[in-house]
């Protein structure tokens, strides 16, 4: 069974995890126009997605609904985990991307 909350909650804290490491790392590099290389999206939204539906899953104290482990390596798991991957590309590029470009042009 597909679980939309699942889908859309890992990919939305993906997306904030990975806006978070770049953060850190442009604090750390004290450049606030530091862009991290395409490989670390590349792979950092699939990883981060599948450790976030890995957290929920082993950590069921954080009080989130999310199906045991195997259930997450079975066919429906890894479609799920596609639509989290696809949902936090469309969520990027047509919401944070444009507003941090629109944000960049206005200052």
């Amino acid at each position: 069974m597909i679980d939309g909350q699942l889908i859309v909650t890992t990919a939305m804290l993906a997306l904030l995890t990975l806006e978070a490491i770049k953060f850190i790392v442009r604090k750390i590099a004290k450049d606030p126009g530091l862009s991290l290389p395409q490989i670390v999206y590349d792979l950092g939204v699939p990883f981060l997605t599948a450790a976030w539906g890995l957290i929920f899953s082993l950590v069921p104290q954080l009080g989130f609904p999310a199906p045991p482990v195997e259930d997450l390596v079975t066919v429906a798991g890894l479609f799920q985990w596609f639509l989290a991957i696809l949902i936090e590309w469309v969520f990027y590029f047509n919401g944070i991307a444009p507003l941090k470009l629109a944000r960049a042009n206005n200052s």
